[in-house]
Protein backbone atom coordinates (compact mmCIF):
# COMPACT_ATOMS: atom_id res chain seq x y z
CA UNK A 1 0.00 0.00 0.00
CA UNK A 2 1.39 3.20 -0.78
CA UNK A 3 1.64 5.79 2.07
CA UNK A 4 -1.21 8.41 2.63
CA UNK A 5 1.46 11.65 1.94
CA UNK A 6 4.61 12.64 0.14
CA UNK A 7 7.24 14.75 1.60
CA UNK A 8 8.69 17.26 -1.19
CA UNK A 9 12.05 18.69 -0.81
CA UNK A 10 12.74 22.54 0.23
CA UNK A 11 14.06 23.84 -2.60
CA UNK A 12 11.39 24.95 -4.65
CA UNK A 13 11.64 21.80 -7.41
CA UNK A 14 8.97 19.38 -6.88
CA UNK A 15 10.75 16.80 -5.72
CA UNK A 16 10.25 14.42 -3.30
CA UNK A 17 12.56 14.02 -0.17
CA UNK A 18 14.06 10.89 -1.57
CA UNK A 19 14.79 12.51 -4.48
CA UNK A 20 12.57 11.09 -7.15
CA UNK A 21 10.68 13.55 -8.96
CA UNK A 22 7.08 14.41 -8.06
CA UNK A 23 4.51 12.33 -9.93
CA UNK A 24 1.52 13.65 -11.31
CA UNK A 25 -1.81 12.73 -12.86
CA UNK A 26 -3.24 15.61 -15.21
CA UNK A 27 -6.68 15.78 -15.76
CA UNK A 28 -8.03 18.21 -18.37
CA UNK A 29 -10.01 18.44 -21.38
CA UNK A 30 -7.78 20.89 -23.17
CA UNK A 31 -5.21 19.38 -24.79
CA UNK A 32 -3.18 22.84 -25.45
CA UNK A 33 -3.88 23.12 -21.69
CA UNK A 34 -2.51 19.63 -20.48
CA UNK A 35 0.18 20.33 -22.81
CA UNK A 36 1.21 23.41 -20.67
CA UNK A 37 0.37 22.20 -17.30
CA UNK A 38 3.23 19.24 -18.71
CA UNK A 39 5.55 21.43 -19.75
CA UNK A 40 5.29 23.74 -16.20
CA UNK A 41 5.90 20.18 -13.88
CA UNK A 42 8.40 19.31 -15.96
CA UNK A 43 10.23 22.63 -15.59
CA UNK A 44 10.90 22.08 -12.06
CA UNK A 45 11.20 18.44 -12.32
CA UNK A 46 7.93 16.83 -11.79
CA UNK A 47 7.00 13.71 -13.38
CA UNK A 48 3.97 13.19 -15.35
CA UNK A 49 3.21 9.86 -15.85
CA UNK A 50 -0.43 9.64 -17.23
CA UNK A 51 -2.71 12.38 -18.49
CA UNK A 52 -6.65 12.51 -19.73
CA UNK A 53 -9.45 14.80 -20.57
CA UNK A 54 -11.97 12.02 -18.87
CA UNK A 55 -13.23 11.57 -15.18
CA UNK A 56 -13.76 8.35 -15.06
CA UNK A 57 -10.82 7.38 -16.61
CA UNK A 58 -8.51 9.57 -14.11
CA UNK A 59 -9.70 7.19 -11.50
CA UNK A 60 -8.45 4.09 -13.19
CA UNK A 61 -4.72 6.27 -14.17
CA UNK A 62 -4.64 6.76 -10.47
CA UNK A 63 -5.14 3.68 -9.47
CA UNK A 64 -2.79 2.18 -11.94
CA UNK A 65 0.38 4.78 -11.31
CA UNK A 66 -0.50 5.92 -7.99
CA UNK A 67 0.71 9.65 -8.24
CA UNK A 68 1.56 11.75 -5.45
CA UNK A 69 -0.76 14.49 -6.79
CA UNK A 70 -3.68 15.13 -9.01
CA UNK A 71 -4.02 17.87 -11.23
CA UNK A 72 -8.06 18.45 -12.07
CA UNK A 73 -10.14 20.39 -14.01
CA UNK A 74 -13.35 21.34 -13.17
CA UNK A 75 -15.08 20.82 -16.47
CA UNK A 76 -13.78 17.27 -17.56
CA UNK A 77 -15.47 14.45 -20.12
CA UNK A 78 -17.76 12.23 -18.78
CA UNK A 79 -20.31 11.67 -16.99
CA UNK A 80 -18.19 13.21 -13.69
CA UNK A 81 -17.54 16.60 -13.48
CA UNK A 82 -13.26 16.99 -11.93
CA UNK A 83 -14.82 17.84 -7.97
CA UNK A 84 -17.07 14.39 -8.17
CA UNK A 85 -13.82 12.49 -9.70
CA UNK A 86 -11.62 14.13 -6.92
CA UNK A 87 -13.67 13.48 -4.26
CA UNK A 88 -13.62 9.39 -5.97
CA UNK A 89 -10.00 9.88 -6.21
CA UNK A 90 -9.27 11.52 -2.44
CA UNK A 91 -11.21 8.82 -0.48
CA UNK A 92 -10.09 5.71 -2.66
CA UNK A 93 -6.64 6.57 -3.08
CA UNK A 94 -5.73 9.72 -0.39
CA UNK A 95 -3.94 11.43 -3.21
CA UNK A 96 -4.18 15.41 -2.85
CA UNK A 97 -5.93 17.17 -5.43
CA UNK A 98 -5.38 20.72 -6.81
CA UNK A 99 -7.84 22.32 -9.21
CA UNK A 100 -6.44 24.15 -12.66
CA UNK A 101 -9.97 25.44 -13.99
CA UNK A 102 -11.50 28.80 -15.23
CA UNK A 103 -14.50 28.23 -13.13
CA UNK A 104 -13.96 30.33 -10.29
CA UNK A 105 -17.63 31.22 -9.32
CA UNK A 106 -18.81 30.84 -5.57
CA UNK A 107 -20.48 27.58 -5.95
CA UNK A 108 -17.92 25.50 -7.61
CA UNK A 109 -15.23 26.97 -4.94
CA UNK A 110 -17.89 25.99 -2.28
CA UNK A 111 -18.13 22.41 -3.63
CA UNK A 112 -14.19 22.32 -3.80
CA UNK A 113 -13.81 23.79 -0.08
CA UNK A 114 -15.90 20.90 1.18
CA UNK A 115 -12.96 18.23 0.03
CA UNK A 116 -10.62 20.22 2.90
CA UNK A 117 -7.48 20.47 1.74
CA UNK A 118 -7.69 20.59 -2.32
CA UNK A 119 -5.70 23.75 -3.89
CA UNK A 120 -7.74 25.81 -6.55
CA UNK A 121 -5.82 28.21 -9.35
CA UNK A 122 -7.58 30.04 -12.09
CA UNK A 123 -6.72 29.81 -15.73
CA UNK A 124 -4.64 30.46 -16.99
CA UNK A 125 -2.23 28.69 -14.79
CA UNK A 126 1.52 30.36 -13.61
CA UNK A 127 3.77 28.60 -12.65
CA UNK A 128 5.15 30.01 -9.83
CA UNK A 129 0.64 29.33 -8.76
CA UNK A 130 0.96 25.73 -9.84
CA UNK A 131 3.88 24.97 -7.65
CA UNK A 132 2.86 26.61 -4.77
CA UNK A 133 -0.33 24.95 -4.91
CA UNK A 134 1.01 21.52 -5.32
CA UNK A 135 3.27 21.88 -2.52
CA UNK A 136 0.62 23.24 -0.42
CA UNK A 137 -1.63 20.36 -1.65
CA UNK A 138 1.20 18.07 -0.65
CA UNK A 139 2.12 19.43 2.82
CA UNK A 140 -1.49 19.92 3.75
CA UNK A 141 -1.96 16.43 2.82
CA UNK A 142 1.00 15.39 5.15
CA UNK A 143 -0.78 17.23 8.13
CA UNK A 144 1.56 19.72 7.79
CA UNK A 145 0.73 23.41 8.17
Amino acid sequence: MRPNYIRLEESSALRRIDGRPLRAVVVEDQILVRFDLELMLAEHGGDVVATTGNGAESIALVERYAPDVVLMDVCVDGEMDGIDTAHIIKNRFAVPVVFVTGSGDEATRARIAELGDSQLILKPARSIDLVTAIRRACGLHAGQA
